[in-house]
């Protein structure tokens, strides 16, 4: 496991099941589109998430839906291998 504070803006994070996603980071690629978010919000079902091909340099803010595409910092990552490209170092 990687520090967050050792994560920088493009650092490509690979998780797999039960990893903690150590910086909010856009979703590239994931076997399973979810993430658990329950550490942070409570929610007790993981949160459907989407991936899908946008310009690397498009700000998170413009893409549709940013939330959706967001794997945040201090959530758990569900069974199954993603990526995911930091775009909050630190966070």
């Amino acid at each position: 496991m990687i520090a967050a504070a050792e994560v920088v803006c493009s650092d490509l994070l690979l998780l797999d099941a039960g990893d903690l996603v150590a910086a909010d980071a856009r979703l590239v690629t994931a076997a399973m589109p979810r993430t658990n978010e329950a550490p942070l919000t409570g929610e007790p079902q993981p949160v459907e998430k989407q991936t899908g091909s946008c310009a690397p340099e498009t700000p998170l803010a413009d893409l549709p839906a940013p939330m959706e595409r967001l794997d945040r910092a201090g959530s758990c990552a569900p069974p199954g291998a993603r990526a995911a490209e930091d775009v909050i170092p630190g966070a």
